[in-house]
């Protein structure tokens, strides 16, 4: 059976009335753009009982129509979110946007720390100085370059030292960030989880735990892809496998064209190897 949707209400609401329309609107499916703020408010609509969707500007922005406002952008959002089979975006809590923008601080200093350097490094190689690359460790290249500054000018080295100065600001910010997320990652069991697995220490950790949706939620999309994998609408051979991009309605689309003469150039190869070679193969 058809399920219809119809328009129940139409209305420009301020920020305090959009709550208090939240509070007191009949339970239902709140669907939002997954902007700055939605996690926000998405733990608003939460908290009244409704069911939030998040759907990325790029899912919802086939279903605006044309002359684009904020008028359609929130009836393709509503059509967006009626599709079965849309993605949506998991409601964050206040504890992981915290570590996401630990993450994202400690990001921003790691390239500015990055940019001083480059900029010292250019301004000294004017001067027939030039020195190695080295972006890990802020405070050793400062030492690097008080120890070269003999064959700079007076007014160069007055202004290098305003760069050297910030570079070693910023190299302890990063180092206090770091700590905060190795500390962060000590209190969490997810995040010790994943450290079990190679290769995970406890930054990718916390970047786990801050960017990617719950647990619970990645099993729920595995056990889907399972579902579409297994469908009669992507049954494919073992080449056509690898150049095609499933979805979890059971839909399939072209990869793009390198990676189709990629997997071909592949198949080339198999099909020309010596027959000694492969019967080798298939008793080892």
């Amino acid at each position: 059976m058809r399920k219809v949707y119809y328009v129940n209400l139409r209305q420009k609401l301020t920020r305090p009335q959009f709550q208090k329309v939240l509070a007191e609107l009949r339970t239902c499916i709140v669907a939002m753009d997954a902007c700055g703020s939605a996690h926000h408010w998405g733990r608003v609509a939460q908290a009244a009982g409704h069911e939030v969707r998040l759907i990325p500007a790029l899912y919802f922005k086939p279903f605006v129509k044309r002359h684009k406002n904020d008028a359609r952008d929130a009836e393709a959002i509503a059509e967006a979110a009626s599709r079965p089979s849309m993605r949506t975006v998991a409601v964050k809590d206040e504890e992981q946007q915290a570590q996401a923008m630990l993450s994202r601080t400690r990001e921003m200093f790691v390239r500015q720390r990055t940019q001083l350097i480059n900029a010292v490094r250019a301004h000294l190689a004017e001067y027939g100085i030039v020195l190695p690359q080295q972006r890990r460790n802020g405070r050793l290249f400062a030492e690097r370059c008080r120890a070269e500054f003999g064959a700079a000018p007076e007014a160069v080295i007055s202004m290098l030292e305003v760069y050297l100065r910030q570079i070693e600001a910023v190299d302890r910010e990063v180092a206090e960030l770091e700590v905060k997320i190795k500390k962060g990652a000590l209190r969490n069991s997810d995040a010790q989880r994943l450290q079990t697995m190679p290769g995970i220490g406890p930054m990718s950790a916390m970047a786990i735990q801050a960017f990617c949706p719950p647990c619970p939620e990645l099993q729920e999309r595995s056990r889907l892809h399972g579902m579409a994998r297994s469908g009669p609408a992507t049954t494919l051979n073992r080449w056509q496998g690898s150049a095609w991009a499933h979805y979890e309605d059971g839909s399939a689309r072209r990869a793009k064209a390198a990676d189709y003469r990629r997997d071909v150039g592949h198949q080339r190869q198999r099909t020309q190897r010596p027959l000694r070679r492969s019967v080798a193969c298939e008793y080892a």
